[in-house]
């Protein structure tokens, strides 16, 4: 297919005739063995079509999901990059699709480009469905004893129907070696046959393959990284993500999983910096830079959010995404205008095929006659008068307490104001231009103010958003965010288990372990992730040193006086080191200390206080 013809198809799309269709196919098949990456690109940005069209051609996008994963088997490299992000968004939108044939193919092609991310130097493959009775053990077992499982699994003839599982069931079959080299082939095989299940939504079955493959060879971070998102239990899943990046430092699906874990528990500033780092080693794969930006977002870093925005732009600029993540970011400040405008740049860049989970919100504020009267709003409830600062668009259902019942409607990048006035039915429902909202900002002192989004925002306030400033290099942008809180190194003098057997000898000096003493051990323990065999010992070796001693006046822990001694411990040695920094900085923030109260603790150790 000539070059004009590829470009061409940006305009008029895939075509409903099958003879055209099978050319394109063969144009992906050319421009893949010949490497033409900006031909691959164009192909791929042809592709992508709404959900109608995309259904009304189920048999090309059955063929393009399975050379896709072909592709990428061949060639992980592209998963990262451009080319990666389309191969996600065409993945995204078939996995919604009702056919089951569609729907399979872009699931299949999205756990494709998932394990193509960070290969392993040894892969087993496997694509097909499959069947599974309910799993007989319970899951945990899996880690106790791997090789039970591994047995399990290879009893189950319905997993091994595909013959291209065959290779993985004659690898778990056969008698390890023990040498580092079989146990991570092993290892990856039960990650496999994880990946393939979970794929198939099969329940329970995916959750033991990984847990047997960490604890097949607890040095490979890929079964960790998996792990830590499929783990019903959040905190088990963080404490998997930490264990990635014990075994593999610079683990990429470590961090991402790590970061996206910690957004889940609403930990955002710890998430950012993990996608920080993330970014920092793959500045080339714009589906990773777009997760740093939304994490900054999420975290109030509003100026590094629209510096990375603004990078991804630059550095690719067919990727629509940026746009949407724009127009959230200006919502969110209040600033309308710019937020439309760049959703709107977003609908063009996309052919209008927006699916409702990326479309602009809107905004509804409500009111009472009187404040303070609490309201529903579909299933949330506050007290008026209450912003919700984004609604879902369509029809939402409020209900003021001992008051009217009314029935909204919100359209895209729309604000509402619905005010019960007076009497039992009288409501005004009125358009109305919200005032731009303030943002947190911590100085490098560690002061904290608020400054008005429009101020933060003024430099990207253009009339022609092609005209915003240009970003400088990534790593400036990302100097600002400080790096991972942890795995710290085990040299520093203040170390994770010397923290907990300050904190321990503290909550345990008077021997007693009250509620709001578990909850504060709890928050460090979720914050540090400490191994939970060390702890137990230390646990143990605390409590008795502490029956040992008198017991003083029974009372609450003083958290300043907590970090009054791990900050003396860190400065024994006259030099706080970096790693030492980030540990009490991390212990600062589970003891709730404000900046201005760590800051007064700090400053009473300089010289004359």
């Amino acid at each position: 297919m000539k070059r004009e013809s590829l470009w061409m198809l940006l305009v008029t799309r895939i075509p409903r005739e099958e003879e055209k269709q099978k050319e394109i196919l063969a144009a992906f098949e050319e421009a893949f063995a010949e490497d033409r990456r900006p031909d691959y690109l164009t192909l791929l940005r042809a592709s992508f079509m709404c959900p109608r069209d995309m259904e009304t051609r189920a048999e090309f996008y059955r063929a393009l999901g399975d050379r896709l994963m072909e592709h990428l088997k061949k060639r992980p490299e592209l998963a990262s990059g451009p080319h990666g992000l389309y191969i996600g968004f065409i993945a995204e939108d078939l996995a919604k699709m009702a056919d089951p044939g569609l729907s399979q193919a872009g699931r299949s092609l999205s756990m494709a480009l998932r394990l193509a991310t960070n290969p392993p130097s040894i892969r087993f493959t496997a694509e097909g469905t499959i069947s599974l009775p309910a799993c007989p053990v319970p899951v945990a077992e899996a880690s106790a004893n791997p090789e039970a499982w591994v047995a399990l699994l290879t009893r189950q003839i319905g997993l091994w129907a595909n013959p291209q599982l065959a290779p993985i069931r004659d690898h778990l079959a056969a008698c390890p070696a023990g040498t580092p080299g079989d146990l991570r082939r092993r290892s990856h095989a039960l990650l496999v046959v994880g990946a393939h299940l979970e794929n198939a939504r099969i329940p329970d079955w995916p959750l033991g393959c990984y847990l047997a493959a960490t604890a097949t060879d607890p040095t490979y971070d890929l079964p960790w990284a998996f792990l830590a998102l499929i783990d019903p239990n959040p905190h088990s899943g963080l404490a998997a993500a930490h264990q990635a990046l014990v075994a593999n430092p610079k683990s990429l699906p470590g961090f991402v999983n790590r970061g996206t874990v910690l957004g889940r528990l609403g930990r955002s500033e710890e998430a950012l910096r993990d996608f920080a780092e993330a970014a920092r080693y793959d500045q080339d794969n714009p589906r990773l830079l777009l997760q740093c930006a939304h994490a900054a977002l999420e975290s109030g870093a509003i100026e590094t959010a629209v510096q990375v925005f603004l990078f991804i732009h630059r550095a690719f600029p067919g990727v629509p995404e940026t746009w949407f993540g724009l127009a959230r970011l200006f919502w969110r400040a209040g600033l309308t205008d710019m937020a439309k405008r760049c959703q709107e740049k977003f609908t063009g860049l996309r052919h209008g095929n927006v699916p409702r989970e990326l479309r602009l919100v809107g905004r509804l504020r409500v009111e009472s006659r009187r404040g303070g009267v609490r309201v529903q709003v579909d299933q949330e409830t506050g007290v008026t008068p209450w912003e919700l600062g984004e609604v879902l668009t369509g029809e939402h259902r409020i209900a003021w307490e001992d008051g009217p019942v009314r029935k909204v409607m919100v359209d895209e990048g729309e604000s509402i104001r619905v005010a019960w006035c007076e009497g039992r039915e009288d409501v005004e429902v009125l358009e109305y231009t919200p005032e731009p909202t303030s943002w947190k900002q911590t100085q490098p002192d560690g002061t904290v103010s608020w400054v008005q989004a429009r101020v933060v925002l003024a430099p990207y306030l253009v009339e022609d958003l092609d005209q915003m400033p240009v970003p400088g290099p990534l790593s400036g942008i990302l100097a600002r965010v400080p790096r991972p809180i942890s795995p710290f190194p085990a040299e520093a003098r203040l170390t994770v288990e010397s923290v907990f057997r300050i904190l321990l000898e503290e909550i345990l000096a008077d021997g007693i372990l009250d509620r709001t003493e578990g909850e504060l051990l709890r928050a460090v323990r979720d914050r540090l992730l400490i191994d939970p065999a060390r702890f137990e010992a230390i646990l143990a070796e605390t409590r008795q040193r502490a029956a040992c001693q008198v017991a003083p006046q029974a009372g609450p822990v003083d958290t300043a006086a907590l970090y009054r001694r791990l900050y003396a411990k860190a400065l024994e040695d006259k030099v706080l080191e970096v790693s030492e920094r980030r540990l009490l900085e991390t212990v600062a923030e589970a003891l709730l200390l404000m900046p201005d109260e760590v800051a007064a603790i700090e400053a009473s150790f300089r010289p004359g206080k």
